[in-house]
């Protein structure tokens, strides 16, 4: 059985990747199991009734605060009960509280995932546990080679314990007629040549960067299509850019 932890407050990128990959990895008869971490005031319910609906066994645990002792006892009590071979964290509240409460209970196969290369990343007491807590994994891994590269730099993470595994798409091309329909659905004509992006329109994710290149490239090709679906608290400033751009 191989553990996962995370911490969730809402359903966002790497929700949807576990929402994936867990049941993926139980299809290939591997035992798995899950533990959300979730705040007094975010309950995870439907997420965790999701999962088990998928056939991942999953269950909730409340953390009180960024670093909480007592979470690292409940999790070492869970982990002996469930007596896995292995556990997997994702994201810095998992890490740090699943981390040690796996070396406490005998667990030497302890990997976690670097999904982002968060600002906060760069405090240097932050950095600090993260390279303490990097000797104490079996393997590390990054969701890209620039957070490869982020790990190995900011986190001092060792070169050969960080491995890229790149996020996985389903490969099955939508059939052309929805194509058309979505053209359709904006006003476009079967013709345009449309492309964009689909995440929480929050700093991270660079939309301004995108925005200005596709104005740069705009005028060279008017068939030329940028669509945001998303939403999130750069919404407003997001618009306001694209009407001062003339987009």
């Amino acid at each position: 059985m191989i553990v996962h932890i995370a911490k969730m407050t809402g359903v966002a990128g790497t929700e949807n990747h576990l929402l994936t990959l867990l049941p993926g990895l139980q299809a290939q008869g591997i035992q798995i199991h899950l533990i959300v971490l979730t705040e007094p005031e975010k309950p995870m319910d439907a997420y965790i009734a999701e999962m088990n609906r998928r056939g991942v066994p999953s269950e909730g645990m409340v953390i009180n605060q960024d670093v909480e002792y007592g979470l690292i006892g409940r999790l070492a009590e869970r982990l002996r009960i469930l007596r896995p071979e292995a556990v997997h964290t994702h994201l810095i509240h998992a890490d740090w509280h699943g981390v040690i409460a796996a070396r406490r209970v005998g667990i030497r196969r302890i990997y976690w995932s670097g999904h982002n290369d968060d600002p906060f990343r760069y405090r240097p007491l932050i950095r600090l546990i993260q390279a303490y807590l990097w000797r104490r994994v079996t393997v590390g891994i990054a969701i890209s080679e620039a957070v490869r590269q982020f790990m190995i730099k900011v986190e001092f993470a060792p070169p050969d314990k960080v491995v890229t595994v790149r996020y996985g798409l389903d490969p099955a091309s939508p059939p052309p007629e929805s194509r058309d329909l979505f053209r359709a659905e904006l006003g476009l004509s079967s013709s345009a040549f449309v492309f964009g992006s689909v995440c929480r329109l929050i700093e991270q994710k660079g939309l301004p960067h995108a925005i200005h290149a596709f104005k740069s490239l705009s005028g060279a090709y008017p068939n030329a299509h940028y669509v945001i679906i998303g939403d999130g608290k750069m919404r407003g400033e997001l618009e306001a850019l694209i009407d001062s751009l003339g987009l």
